[in-house]
């Protein structure tokens, strides 16, 4: 069974329309696997969410007014720096995750919000907007790699 198949680009304009609770319902999960969702219809749910996601950074950069967006750039930013500069054994100190060599990161699996920061960006200026949004955003983005790329 092809659990992906339904899945359509977060930039078109049908986007699917299965939501969660119609996803679990048609599961039966309750009813057969004792409240335990079967792998396909997780790997559906989980396809959902990553579509919402994608939905809300292209959202948030093509609708959005000036000061939300920078609003919202700012506390990007600011997750990112706390994803970039977190130390792997837990301990406060200045060494950066992607330098030490003793311990491997394959047990994380996150994805950088460096790289949907950058995406906002590319949308914004892709989108059309005023020459003044995309100074007023940069800004901040250009303040904030600054500060990551010193640091």
């Amino acid at each position: 069974m092809d659990v992906y198949s339904f899945l359509s680009s977060p930039y078109t304009q049908n986007p699917s329309s299965d939501t969660i609770p119609e996803i679990i319902q048609e599961s039966n999960a309750d009813s057969q696997f004792n409240g335990i969702l079967p792998a396909d219809y997780a790997a559906k749910i989980i396809c959902v969410l990553s579509q919402q996601v994608d939905r809300l950074f292209e959202d948030a950069a093509l609708k959005l007014n000036l000061r939300s967006l920078c609003s919202f750039l700012m506390a990007l930013c600011k997750a990112s720096k706390a994803q970039l500069f977190k130390t792997t054994d837990g301990c406060k100190d200045n060494k950066r995750f992607w330098w030490r060599r003793s311990k491997p990161r394959e047990n994380e699996m996150n994805v950088l919000l460096l790289a949907r920061l950058g995406e906002v960006m590319l949308k914004c200026v892709k989108s059309g907007r005023p020459l003044i949004h995309i100074m007023g955003v940069r800004k901040y983005l250009t303040y904030f790699l600054f500060m990551a790329f010193f640091e």
